[in-house]
């Protein structure tokens, strides 16, 4: 329950009430199993452990088969109080509105039988629980898909939700509200508070409705076999109107969800545990997540007073009898002078209105709708420098949203008219405006068509956001900054009259222009959805398949040289590119095999050029379900990056008669869906060396390769050419990228799971902090401290002996450091991931009588691992070797004084044995080395000293230039202490 108990910190504050309730099978019984429903009330936080523990409880017999439960549900605002249990609440007890929840409630009871599809990105689904019931995994990625496109587009809105979660048969978003909605006090009594109470929450959630539905067509296509349905319809009732109650419960997520688990059947209820479904959170807008590429930084909350008044404003537009679908007409109205007549004749306007009809654009004939259209654009009149580029671009975000041509230049007709009256555009310009936008709507409608045009409808993100293919955090492009001034500066009654309010900093005019897009998608909107004629004639052909785009091959450039891969495999899907089907697949192979080198060299850690530092296979642990595989990159910068194997698949790569690659699974045509590689990318592109080319980019680099100037004219003529080309050259990265990964992950030489990559972090962290000494070998190993025993060449072959009691208290000392890991993890990880021998040892500073488990582990591994797991690993292996070299230098420094220490014993007793030395040594192989030196450094002072072997072992004997001891008489014996005068 930790994913929900991290939601509630979302929801909740400290002194609110939580409602729970069980929900349970009513028309049956069996033995075993229970029946009942139960209601629970919670103080946050204060009983929060009481909550876990019958959440668990709940979920442990539902799982079991011991209580027949649809579900388990919360709150979503918070209650008054702490009612008795049994007792539910009402909208009447809820304490005020801080959450605004949304249930996307994809598959529905019963409609199995029908043929409608839904369809999102390459997932395809039929809206029935039965049909997700058997085919879960699909279900599953269905709803990620949904959550992810609708997450980015309520991003580009500034109506970004702060937490989702998946029910099993649907998406919940909860939207946090603010200010918070409230009973109004100033009300004459208590019935007409709690009645604008609910009312007012009730027409947030219809506020927000009106967007998603909206987004939701831009999201889902609608696919029926053998019968009519009406698309928007069916995409409209994927919102459930039912949790407009202030007072709604929803989904405990991470309980199963149970509705089909269990049925009665002839009065008896039966279990089948096969068709529970997971429930689980998807987004927390405080956490990063890699899903919908989220940074972690938290979302605005929902702005109610905004929502409300553009909610308004658009309900409050005449749309009825001024909205039919768009027919050739004539164009002459007052609100297009002469010049704007000039245009529609110089671009042919009224012959493309007419090829036109059957895409389903809507014409609003109210001249107060327009208006109102064309003063909440003029909220984000371009500056100076840009406006051409508005004019050709942005009347295509209007277009989209299905506004027929005629209404679409009269918006942009008025707001030119009014800009010019407020000094923000000039007079000598509306020649320009009006051609741009003439321009605009008649390459829009070419498009749509499929047709040949001169220049391309060019999209209307590019002329708000620097980085338009951003869907998370769109960055708005410098331009814009300068109409900060002209708001600054804005009368107080032109600011009221059109609807703005103050704008601060740059994060403030962010928030500004994205709200206005959102207006405007609401008022769109409200305006076609307003009469039942313009609903049902608004077909969705955005995403239809069906355009039959010309084939025609420009004149690539022979001479081109190539400055990197992209070029050279652009360049030769180009060049070999041949509608005739000439076959000259050879090639293609050819700069396939080059690609494949390009992503090895720059992938692989085993590579001199390689930008990768290492990679790890790591094992995702999810509760009871399987595990999950993906590849942890560590990258040279420090950036570390994660590939889930299982986003995506290998595909056969075919190359058609064309020559251009394509993705084939049983016998049919396959998108390449690059977002799982996305982040990776990013990634190697701010590193100088790009996995892969964005499309703006692509198609800029294979202008350069035509004899073309004009990148738009070009895309424009050769929309065909250009389709093919980028088709083939991402399926031709999907599938070698796919193929390189996929090895790396078979020679990746370090897997663990992802507890044993924290105690692997862990166990680090301690070597760094242990105490450390230098060794001979193994057999003289300190119990009490990590022994390093050099090896022959370099430190890589160094081995550190981490007997367990350090080990143990070691881990006692940092455990608190990272949660969840047991000791048992730490030993895990050593034999697992540092492939650590074990062996006892024994203790010299215990006389032979200590025994102890130990671990040997190389260095060179411990630097690889090392690697793999830590934000800098130079620094750690720098903080290791000083360790080492200073333990070295101690054991250098004690050598040292114990030869002089024996060695004036020697001078004095006439000799010295090793029995003695190794006493204090602790080391037979440093008590020969300091014998050995002692030797040495007696013959140079002038001795003859000679080496003997007696009772005592090996020992040394200087034999003249010295008054020596008696015969068989070592310093150190009972002998010489008296003779010698009590040597200590």
């Amino acid at each position: 329950m930790d994913d929900f108990v991290r939601l509630l910190e979302r929801m909740f504050i400290p002194g609110d009430v939580i409602e729970i309730r069980v929900l349970s099978l009513r028309g049956g019984k069996a033995r075993g199993i229970s029946t009942a429903n139960r209601i629970k009330h919670f103080r946050y936080p204060h009983d929060v452990d009481a909550m876990v523990r019958f959440l668990e409880n709940a979920k442990r017999r539902i799982e079991r088969g011991t209580w027949a439960a649809h579900g388990v549900y919360f709150s979503v605002n918070p209650r008054e109080e702490v009612k008795k249990d049994s007792v539910g609440s009402k909208a009447t007890d809820v304490r005020y509105g801080s959450t605004l929840f949304i249930d996307f409630d994809v598959f529905k009871k019963g409609s199995e039988s029908s043929d409608v599809w839904l369809v999102v990105e390459e997932v395809r689904v039929k809206p029935s629980k039965e049909w997700a019931v058997r085919n879960k995994e699909t279900a599953k990625r269905f709803l990620e898909l949904l959550a992810v496109n609708v997450y980015h587009l309520l991003v580009e809105r500034g109506m970004a939700p702060a937490i989702i979660t998946d029910s099993g048969f649907g998406i919940h978003m909860f939207f946090r509200l603010n200010p918070l909605i409230v009973r109004n006090e100033e009300l004459p009594n208590p019935l007409e508070q709690q009645r604008d109470f609910e009312n007012k929450y009730r027409e947030v959630f219809e506020a927000v409705k009106s967007v998603l539905i909206d987004v939701l067509e831009e999201v889902v296509t609608v696919e029926a076999e053998g019968q009519k349905v009406e698309e928007t319809k069916v995409i409209a009732e994927i919102i459930d109107n039912a949790v407009a109650d202030v007072a709604r419960i929803t989904r405990v997520p991470g309980i199963p969800n149970s509705k089909l688990a269990y049925s009665v059947e002839d009065g008896e209820i039966t279990f089948d545990p096969s068709r529970l479904v997971e429930t689980r959170v998807l987004f927390y807008d405080i956490e990063e997540n890699e899903l919908f590429g989220h940074n972690g930084l938290e979302n605005d909350p929902l702005d109610v007073e905004w929502l409300l008044r553009e909610y308004q404003k658009a309900k409050g537009m005449k749309k009825p009898k001024g909205i039919r679908e768009a027919q050739p007409s004539n164009t002459d109205t007052p609100i297009l002078d002469a010049v704007w007549q000039q245009m529609f004749e110089k671009y042919d306007f009224s012959s493309a209105i007419s090829r036109a009809q059957g895409l389903g654009l809507v014409e609003i004939e109210d001249e107060n709708t327009v208006r109102t259209l064309a003063k909440t654009l003029l909220r984000i009149y371009p500056p100076e420098g840009m406006r051409h580029n508005f004019f050709l671009q942005f009347p295509s975000f209007f277009l989209l949203r299905g506004l027929g041509p005629k209404t679409v230049v009269k918006i942009f007709a008025l707001a030119l008219r009014e800009a010019i009256a407020f000094g923000w555009d000039e007079e000598k310009e509306v020649k320009d405006r009006a051609a741009a936008t003439v321009e605009a709507v008649v390459n829009f409608i070419s498009w749509k068509l499929g047709e040949e045009f001169t220049k391309p409808p060019a999209g209307w993100r590019s002329v708000i956001f620097e980085n338009p293919e951003e869907r998370e955090n769109p960055r708005l492009r410098s331009e814009w900054r300068a109409i900060r001034e002209r708001l600054a500066q804005m009368p107080e009654d032109l600011r009221q009259g059109l609807g703005i309010r103050a704008v601060t900093g740059e994060q403030g005019l962010r928030r500004h222009i994205l709200k206005t897009l959102a207006s405007l998608g609401m008022l769109i909107r409200s305006a076609i959805e307003g009469s039942e004629g313009g609903r049902s004639k608004r077909k969705k052909t955005a995403k239809s398949p069906d355009r039959d785009k010309a084939r025609i091959k420009p004149k690539i450039l022979h001479n081109f040289e190539p400055r990197d891969i992209h070029d050279k495999v652009l360049h030769k899907l180009a060049e070999v590119y041949s509608p005739e089907e000439v076959d000259r697949k050879d090639e293609v192979v050819q700069v396939w095999e080059e690609l494949e080198y390009y992503y090895r060299e720059l992938l692989s850690p085993y590579y001199e050029k390689s930008l990768v530092l290492s990679i790890v296979k790591l094992r995702e642990e999810r509760g009871r379900k399987p595990s999950s595989l993906a590849l942890a990159i560590k990258f040279k910068n420090g950036r570390r990056e994660l590939i889930r194997l299982g986003d995506f698949k290998i595909y056969v790569l075919d190359i058609a008669d064309t020559n251009i690659p394509v993705l084939i699974k049983n016998g049919k045509e396959k998108s390449p869906n690059l977002r799982p590689f996305m982040g990776l990318n990013d990634v190697l592109t701010v590193l100088g060396s790009p996995l892969f080319l964005s499309p703006d980019t692509a198609i800029q680099r294979l202008t350069r390769m035509t004899d073309n100037e004009d990148r738009r004219e070009f895309e424009g003529r050769y929309a065909g050419f250009l389709d093919d080309v980028l088709q083939g050259y991402y399926s031709l990265v999907y599938r070698t990228l796919g193929e390189v990964i996929r090895e790396l992950a078979e020679r990746a030489n370090i897997e663990v799971t992802s507890e044993l990559e924290k105690a692997a972090v862990l166990f680090l962290d301690m070597l760094a902090r242990a105490p450390i000494v230098v060794g001979g070998d193994i057999s003289t190993v300190d119990t009490h401290m990590v022994t390093v025993i050099p090896g022959k060449e370099g430190y890589e072959e160094w081995k550190i002996i981490m007997p367990t009691r350090v080990l143990l208290k070691l881990f006692k000392e940092m455990k608190e450091l990272v949660a969840g890991v047991r000791f048992e993890n730490v030993t895990d990880v050593l034999n697992k991931v540092f492939l650590a021998e074990e062996r006892y040892v024994r203790d010299r500073t215990e006389g032979f009588q200590g025994r102890d488990k130990a671990y040997i582990l190389r260095l060179d591994r411990i630097k690889e691992v090392a690697e793999a797991f830590l934000p800098s690993p130079e620094s750690f292996m720098a903080v290791i070797l000083e360790a080492i070299e200073e333990a070295e230098a101690l054991k250098l420094q004690k050598k040292q004084e114990l030869v002089n220490y024996f060695l004036r014993l020697a001078e004095e007793y006439g000799g010295v044995d090793i029995e003695q030395i190794q006493t204090m040594a602790q080391d037979p192989e440093i008590s020969r080395e300091i014998l050995d030196r002692i030797k040495q450094e007696l013959t140079e002072k002038g001795y003859t000293v000679e080496e003997i072997q007696d009772k005592n072992g090996v020992g040394l004997r200087i034999v003249s230039n010295r008054e020596t001891a008696p015969d068989g008489m070592f310093p150190g014996t009972a002998e010489a202490a008296t003779e010698g005068g009590g040597a200590q």
